[in-house]
């Protein structure tokens, strides 16, 4: 049989904003259970298969016959959580038949070259004799994702130091215009440049065509939200070191402007490189022949990550936020992440083929922060795990051994064992948990700690991207998918018991608490159980978690997270009561804080009326207790002025007094 072969190709998809979300500030401890036995608040369960073969069930005489995603979707296993009754593994998403047929057609275009195509990839690599290249050079490409089909002509319209540009001469359809390729090319020929080198190395062992640049390839693809992609058959059909971009990307019906140019360009450069740090990888070949340096879940994780390092992530990630939140919502389990050599599954808008990208962008943020501060961390995370097993090997590209490096779990684990970050006693025992603390970061977005993502995740935050709901367990999946999927069941009365016994080979449990800091009352100190406050006076609430409902009562009963008033401004005291308050969110609730208050008791009123005891002629001089008539002077305070007037009288001879009587 002709050996046949599919070489990996890497795409980036179109780009999208979002917004800010808080942090959950709320701690959280884990219980990895006994015996079946799982404490805490929820019980999240994951898959973690990750073998995926997609050649399972591959017959080379029956070519037509191809299912690349059969084996992934066979993968279902059961989740062991008691009396669970929501999906059982039997739905697969659309379009199952028509995305086969088109990986057929696809499989077929990248094995199968056509005279023309032939003829069109001798021509290119004899033009390539031609470098360096200059600008107003062409020269004639192919590719088998250009809007026609069919071989096409490219001028070079501008050269750096590092790079070089071409932009089809017919440009069908595309919106990159020779100006908008000069505004991208001054950056990524300096500053991207310089830190894709910095962070993942450089490219120099493929330079097939000796000009020392990597080739920017602008051309027309059929589909809009297609970036671009690099492939290896390049090296071999044009004889260049080139990466494909589509001129005719858009976003959201926007023109091509200097962000999406610059988050493609940034991505696709990365997976040129990572092919020339690691050698790559076949898909197609007989089992005795086929090798894989490069994972492409974990190359795609790089790639996502370069436009980060990179300081153009305000567009990205990308539109597979759509297909990411529809499989989230559709499934209520997180997205699958990590698959074995080249496969990922593809062609569905509402699988992980297309929604992993969210999550690799976001493993490769969480890597960086989780590993700032340690030698060879940060976003310098992914040349260590490229340089961790390097060893001589045969280049991808011709017959010199060269040194070259991995890029797959292996490579991880290795990695962040050498750095002090796995292994017995240290941060994460093993690639598993670091999945699974990746996963809890993902879903309760500590502010710091293995459960967090720290300041790393650029423009992107994960207020647009969906998490699953946490259900009963009666609706909680009967099975559970592979690639790192994971579930969340709330946990009643404190414990769970699974039933191991049935659970898939790859399910592994893990009961969750949710330490919550609670509600506080500004200025509280009791004495004998209770504070004492004037009447009317105003308690204020607050708390440290982040995220959550403030409820409180004032009738003695405990508030929950569907009952009791929700705190939006001080609560006025204007009788004895004790306020109970607690803060809750998705997940729970906090223990109940009470708050006891005691009103001021006030001094009985007077009536307002002297009692007259003694009156003169006149009825004008009362004395006792009571208020003077008339002046509202008491007793005590008449007779004092008196004595004082006396005293007066004597100082002054009576004149004052006189004068009176005299007036009247």
């Amino acid at each position: 049989m002709k050996k046949k072969r599919i070489f990996a190709v890497f795409i980036s998809l179109l780009l999208c904003l979002a917004t800010a979300s808080p942090a959950f500030a709320q701690t959280i401890t884990v219980d990895e259970g006994k015996d079946g036995v799982y404490s805490g608040d929820i019980l999240m369960t994951q898959n973690m298969r990750y073998d995926f073969d997609p050649l399972k069930y591959f017959d080379p005489d029956h070519l037509e016959d191809l299912d690349m995603d059969k084996d992934f979707y066979e993968s279902w296993e059961a989740t062991g959580i008691p009396g669970a009754t929501g999906n059982d593994g039997q739905v697969i998403p659309a379009n199952t038949v028509e995305t086969a047929a088109e990986e057929i057609t696809q499989a077929k275009a990248l094995v199968e070259n056509s005279e023309d195509t032939a003829q069109a990839s001798l021509e290119a690599q004899a033009q390539a004799a031609t470098v360096p290249y200059k600008v107003g050079d062409t020269r004639t490409f192919t590719s088998s994702t250009h809007v026609t089909g069919a071989p096409f002509e490219a001028k070079c319209i501008a050269v750096g130091d590092h790079t070089t540009f071409w932009l089809d001469t017919e440009n069908k359809g595309g919106f990159a215009t020779e100006d908008t390729i000069l505004g991208l090319k001054d950056k990524i020929d300096t500053e991207i440049y310089q830190h894709l080198t910095t962070s993942f190395g450089n490219s120099d062992s493929i330079d097939v065509d000796g000009d020392g640049k990597v080739a920017f390839v602008f051309y027309p693809m059929p589909n809009p939200h297609l970036g671009g992609h690099f492939t290896s058959d390049d090296l071999l059909s044009n004889k260049m070191d080139m990466l494909n971009i589509n001129s005719a990307a858009t976003m959201d019906g926007e023109t091509y402007g200097e962000s999406l140019g610059m988050g493609i360009s940034t991505h696709e450069w990365q997976h040129l490189i990572n092919y020339a740090q690691t050698g790559g990888g076949e898909l197609l070949t007989p089992p005795d022949e086929s090798y894989t340096y490069s994972e492409t879940w974990l190359n795609e994780t790089f790639a996502q990550n370069a436009v980060a390092v990179c300081g153009v992530s305000g567009d990205v990630p990308n539109v597979q936020l759509t297909a990411y939140n529809t499989y989230v919502d559709a499934y209520n389990t997180t997205v699958p992440m990590v698959f074995s050599g080249l496969y990922v599954p593809q062609g569905r808008v509402d699988t992980a083929g297309t929604g992993a990208y969210i999550n690799w962008y976001l493993f490769g943020r969480y890597l960086a922060s989780q590993t700032e501060g340690l030698e060879g961390g940060g976003d310098e995370i992914y040349k260590t795990i490229l340089n961790t097993n390097r060893e001589t090997r045969k280049s991808p590209v011709s017959d010199e051994q060269i040194s070259l490096g991995t890029c797959d779990k292996e490579a991880v684990t290795d990695a962040l064992t050498k750095m002090g970050y796995m292994g017995e006693g240290t941060q994460v025992k093993d690639f598993d948990a670091l999945i699974r603390n990746y996963t809890l970061a993902n879903f309760f977005q500590q502010k710091d700690g293995i459960y967090s993502f720290g300041d790393n995740l650029g423009n992107f935050s994960l207020s647009q991207a969906a998490r699953p709901t946490i259900t009963s367990a009666v609706d909680a999946p009967q099975k559970l998918i592979g690639a790192g999927a994971a579930t969340f069941t709330k946990i009643e009365n404190g414990s769970i018991t699974v039933d191991k016994a049935a659970a898939g080979e790859h399910i592994r449990h893990l009961g969750i608490t949710i330490n919550y800091d609670g509600v506080t009352a500004e200025g509280y100190s009791p004495v004998d159980g209770a504070m004492t406050v004037d009447k009317g006076t105003p308690v204020t609430l607050s708390t440290t978690d982040t995220g959550v409902t403030l409820r409180y009562t004032t009738d003695g009963t405990a508030p929950t997270a569907e009952t009791g008033m929700v705190y939006e401004e001080p609560i006025t005291v204007d009788q004895d009561m004790t306020i109970k308050a607690i803060t809750a969110d998705a997940y729970g609730t906090s223990d109940v804080a009470a708050f006891s208050y005691k009103v001021k008791t006030e001094a009985p009123a007077g009536t307002g009326e002297g009692t007259i005891t003694d009156k003169n002629a006149e009825g004008a001089n009362p004395t006792g207790s009571g208020k003077n008539v008339g002046t509202g002077i008491t007793g005590t305070q008449a007779q004092t002025l008196l004595a004082a007037a006396a005293l007066l009288l004597l100082a002054t001879g009576g004149c004052i007094l006189i004068r009176k009587r005299v007036k009247k």
